[in-house]
């Protein structure tokens, strides 16, 4: 944790009140599905997937739901889907049987876009429904309770990394108050808004922050030059979210440099064994994205209102795209070449990727911690210009969209 042992303190006294209180939330929630909000989330079917993955296997990654499964019919049924208000429609089952054990699956026509790792986070609560005979409802408050302590485990791992590094005196001199204060009071800022922007989602039976978790490992082994640990923990973020694949970037440079820096070295035995522990995670992970690659096109809305082929159409578009470039492009010129090559690598997933929906912001919080590499303050205004960048452009796209950038470039 933090150096400095008051800070820590509050940190942790903060986190504890708050995992304490969110917790309270998640079981006195008055919602059907636990979900704060009460929106129909993904946390239902993927309990649900879950159940059908241990018994179909790697098919759920090119065959829908409603085709690996029948229609769930009769009073089991009915009760299920009155107790989580789901659609009858959206009910199946593993077979005909009387007495199946009924399922609600959402987007069940479309193939589920999901690496292996998300059925084994709801695991606990698929084992909870098949094992011990708990209702859905039950199910979903286990898989609620899990997004939070994971979200909870996430705000302590970047306080840590967002202040370390300052408490240290590495981005401020130490005889240099006003700076250093300045610097906890702006990391404080984004702990707080990342935080929160993290709880909410997690609340709301979002599993994203088990893939943020591992990324801010991985963003810190890179830091201190661990290739091996980069490796690995990008394979598991990778394994739990395949919008981890944005940060490819962090192994591939860490391996380069090792590979570089030492061509002739011998691999030590703990690395060997951490890469072994990486092969199943990016093979299985890798396999069910190319199954699943040729049906990602259909059906799934594409709703990025700066994918590329529709920046390059109108002058507002080029506009944006030239403020994201900014930040990785001065940091080239200052050669900062590893971080620049970090953010265009980011910016190229952002702008290729069809669909982005609001909580996939969540994926640029590892951002915030790569500047602890260079440990310039400098680098880390590039990289937080950057990330609010990417914000606006892309994940506020129902309040400043391409749309308003169009109409505000033709007032220019």
């Amino acid at each position: 944790m933090l150096r400095s042992p008051g800070h820590a303190r509050i940190i942790l006294l903060l986190v504890g009140c708050s995992l304490a209180f969110c917790v309270a939330l998640v079981l006195r929630s008055p919602q059907p599905r636990v979900a704060l909000e009460g929106w129909p989330t993904d946390h239902i079917s993927h309990i649900s997937m879950a159940i059908v993955f241990g018994h179909k296997g790697f098919a759920v990654f090119d065959t829908p739901a409603n085709q690996l499964l029948v229609p769930a019919r009769g009073a089991d049924a009915e009760a299920v889907a009155a107790e989580v208000q789901w659609p009858m429609k959206e009910m199946w089952a593993l077979d005909a049987k009387p007495g199946a054990l009924p399922l609600p699956v959402n987007w069940s026509h479309l193939v589920r876009p999901y690496p292996p790792g998300v059925y084994l986070f709801q695991a606990p609560a698929a084992l909870a429904r098949v094992v011990l005979g708990a209702s859905m409802r039950t199910a979903a408050l286990i898989s609620v309770v899990q997004c939070v302590l994971i979200a909870h485990l996430v705000l302590l791992l970047l306080a840590s990394m967002l202040f370390g590094a300052v408490a240290d005196g590495k981005l401020a001199k130490s005889n240099d108050g006003d700076a250093r204060s300045a610097l906890l009071a702006l990391g404080l800022a984004l702990w707080c808004v990342a935080g929160a922007h993290l709880l909410f989602w997690s609340l709301n039976g979002f599993y994203d922050g088990i893939a943020i978790l591992f990324l801010l490992l991985c963003a810190r082994a890179f830091a201190r030059d661990k290739p091996a640990d980069t490796v690995v923990f990008f394979a598991l973020a990778v394994f739990f979210h395949y919008r981890a694949l944005w940060f490819v970037a962090l192994p591939v440079l860490a391996v380069t440099k090792a590979i570089v820096r030492q061509p002739r070295e011998r691999l030590a035995k703990q690395d060997a064994l951490k890469l072994a522990l990486s092969l199943p995670l990016l093979t299985s992970s890798a396999y069910g994205f190319w199954l699943a690659l040729p049906h990602l096109t259909e059906g799934w809305p594409e709703n990025n209102p700066f994918l590329l082929h529709h920046v390059l159409e109108i002058p507002a578009g080029l506009l944006v795209l030239g403020c994201l470039l900014a930040a990785p492009i001065a940091l080239l010129l200052k050669r900062r070449f590893q971080l620049g090559a970090i953010l265009l690598t980011v910016l190229a997933f952002l702008l290729h990727t069809p669909q982005i929906w609001h909580w996939h912001a969540l994926f640029l919080i590892p951002l915030l911690v790569l500047p602890a590499r260079t440990q310039r303050v400098s680098d880390g205004l590039y990289v937080l210009g950057f990330f609010l960048m990417c914000q606006i452009s892309f994940f506020e796209g129902s309040q400043i969209s391409a749309e308003f950038v169009q109409r505000l470039w033709t007032m220019l």
